[in-house]
């Protein structure tokens, strides 16, 4: 059950900047921008979009042209590039594969919350103050361990 639910609040987590960049195109910038929080966010990942597109390394943030994005995945895959994008989402896939394996339901729960938060904010990928890393870092360690 808690691989399933994992699995499927990554997809939503991954997911969330793409249908608000869809909503964005067909509602329109101003209109999604005043759907509240969430449409807001919306909102600028599609403006951010349309200024930056996507890069391999990402971007420098600029705070005069308020392009701040909250959501994780569009934040990893636009702000900080595709290819530290690419590396959450192995990790994130690995820190799955690592609970469903040695049937650690509260690691995998911990990656639900984990992901749920992600549809929202982006917060907890800070390395200072975040235990995200350092869950996604388990598999890694995992791995080592093998070795």
């Amino acid at each position: 059950f808690w691989r399933w639910i994992s699995i499927g609040t990554l997809l939503v987590s991954i997911l969330m900047p793409v249908i608000g960049t869809v909503i964005s195109l067909m509602l329109g910038y101003s209109t999604v921008e005043k759907l509240g929080t969430m449409g807001s966010r919306f909102a600028l990942t599609d403006q951010f979009i349309k200024n930056h597109g996507f890069t391999l390394f990402g971007c420098g943030y600029i705070a005069e042209q308020n392009e701040y994005l909250d959501m994780l995945f569009a934040n990893c895959f636009l702000r900080r590039g595709l290819l530290f994008g690419i590396l959450v989402l192995i990790l994130c896939i690995l820190a799955i594969w690592r609970g469903v394996k040695k049937k650690d339901i509260s690691y995998l729960i911990l990656l639900f919350v984990m992901f749920l938060l992600g549809a929202a904010e982006q917060e907890h990928i800070n390395l200072i103050y975040s235990v995200f890393p350092v869950l996604l870092g388990i598999s890694i360690w995992d791995l080592s361990d093998r070795k």
